[in-house]
């Protein structure tokens, strides 16, 4: 019992409430991670629609860090930085989720100008 107490006491007072992350030494800007995450999201759906695994190869998050000049750990850092602002973090997400939806609304009018066109060579 005493050591069950002793343990207790122990992990409440290792516990910090007030841990907060520090700024990453390689930050990225909200911009920035912005476009990383819009690119990971896009390369995720392309990922997914490939049934075969050579396809899926082409497709890894090498090619995104190597065009941000980062690497994963950077990434992570980033990340958790960023979780820390609930509202920077919103609104990071809703401008990814506004470049999503404007560039579904392109793809679906770049099908309907192709369907009407064979449309229009089938006549």
């Amino acid at each position: 019992m005493k050591k069950a107490l002793v343990i207790i006491v122990f992990l409440l007072l290792s516990c910090d409430t007030n841990s907060s992350i520090t700024k990453p030494d390689v930050f990225l800007s909200s911009e920035k991670m912005e476009n990383i995450l819009y690119d990971l999201t896009l390369l995720k759906a392309i990922k997914t629609s490939y049934n075969d695994q050579e396809g899926k190869a082409l497709f890894n998050d090498a090619y995104i860090f190597r065009k941000y000049n980062i690497d994963s750990t950077i990434l992570a850092q980033n990340q958790l930085y960023y979780a820390q602002s609930p509202k920077e973090s919103m609104v990071i997400y809703k401008r990814i989720e506004q470049r999503l939806k404007k560039a579904k609304d392109s793809i679906n009018a770049l099908l309907r100008q192709e369907k009407e066109m064979k449309e229009l060579s089938a006549e």
